[in-house]
């Protein structure tokens, strides 16, 4: 397994319940890139609008997704702030409104359920929305959490993980048996040789995100703020357990730059407080990571040829969401693979 985020992390922990023994080389700390740094939204309905295979495997992660929770925080004894909590979608303008109704009509054919919902008694947020839009499925997830769990989980479960070790090249004919390709934005750049050939992965474009997050312990916090998840245009709202919520996020093509941008914290800052005036004057934490996306904005979760390598990147904005059901579907390629040919499947690593 080369990348130990939460896909790769995942399918090492779906792997290993089948008998099988997993190796994760992550060239820094496990879970310390895109898998720390993004909010935990499991949200359908803020992300997809085209019936296509991504909508297909978002629909389904989501559905295995309480399963897979329970399961990982029972195998590892820690908790999971997960939470089914439903989402706000607001508009503020009637061209916003009438740009939210027609999602949300499109939506309801496709499977994603909302319904219209009087935006004075969203609790909260700021005063004059036209339109809000309530989607019930939508789910949050503490995406360090599920890290942490994934960790114990796997070490329980006797996978060896290997961190600080990159891996530059997958080759033929060593030690493994199969690789799995999982190194999120970075995973392009991994040299793949299949039979002596250099094989053309798919590409995967590193897409920078600024979040941030307030702290609200002592100042009179009310509880129920943002317990339910809040969208208006480009910003969300989402609270974690305890006293923080998380505000993002920005989408910027600036390579592997993760320097912190003061004045794009501020403008985040701005935006949250503008649509809950409670955030106003408050402290906050600002940080960056990368999405991994790709041209066609769907994610690559295949067997390369017939080799026995196996591609899970490209997840862009919904890793955290499309984790199980990536484990599942890789997991499940990997043993019918190994099945079918009766014999270790030749593969191997060079750092």
């Amino acid at each position: 397994m080369i990348g130990g985020g939460i896909i790769g992390m995942s399918i090492a922990w779906q792997l290993s319940k089948s008998g099988a023994g997993v190796t994760v080389f992550e060239a820094g700390r496990v879970g310390n890139e895109a898998s720390w740094a993004g909010a935990g939204m499991l949200a359908p309905g803020g992300e997809l609008s085209e019936r296509d295979r991504l909508f297909d495997l978002a629909m389904e992660s989501q559905r295995i997704y309480p399963g897979y929770v329970a399961e990982l925080s029972r195998e590892s004894g820690v908790a999971i702030d997960y939470r089914e909590c439903g989402a706000f979608s607001l508009a503020y303008s009637e061209s916003e409104a009438e740009d939210l109704r027609s999602l949300a009509t499109k939506q309801n054919l496709m499977g994603i359920y909302s319904e219209q919902f009087s935006p004075g008694r969203v609790p909260g947020v700021r005063a004059g929305a036209l339109a809000a839009q309530y989607y019930p499925g939508d789910a949050v997830v503490n995406p360090r959490d599920l890290m942490r769990a994934l960790v114990v989980a796997c070490r329980r479960a006797n996978v060896t993980l290997r961190e600080l070790e990159p891996i530059r090249e997958v080759a033929e004919r060593c030690e493994f048996d199969g690789t799995v390709l999982a190194a999120g934005a970075w995973s392009d750049q991994v040299k793949v040789v299949i039979a002596g050939d250099l094989v053309s992965l798919p590409t995967v474009i590193p897409v920078r995100g600024h979040l941030i997050s307030f702290d609200l312990t002592g100042a009179g916090d009310d509880p129920a703020l943002c317990d339910v998840m809040v969208r208006h245009n480009h910003t969300y709202l989402l609270r974690r357990w305890g006293n923080t919520i998380v505000a993002g996020a920005t989408t910027e093509h600036c390579g592997f730059d993760r320097a912190i941008d003061g004045r794009v914290a501020e403008e985040l800052a701005a935006s949250a407080a503008e649509l809950m005036p409670a955030l106003s004057n408050r402290g906050y934490s600002a940080w960056t990571g990368f999405r991994p996306g790709t041209p066609g904005g769907q994610p690559c979760i295949e067997r390369l040829g017939d080799s026995s390598i196996w591609l899970a990147y490209g997840h862009y904005r919904n890793g955290i969401l499309l984790a199980p059901v990536t484990a599942q579907l890789i997991a499940a390629g990997i043993n019918q693979a190994s099945s079918q040919m009766g014999s270790p499947l030749p593969a191997g690593l060079r750092r």
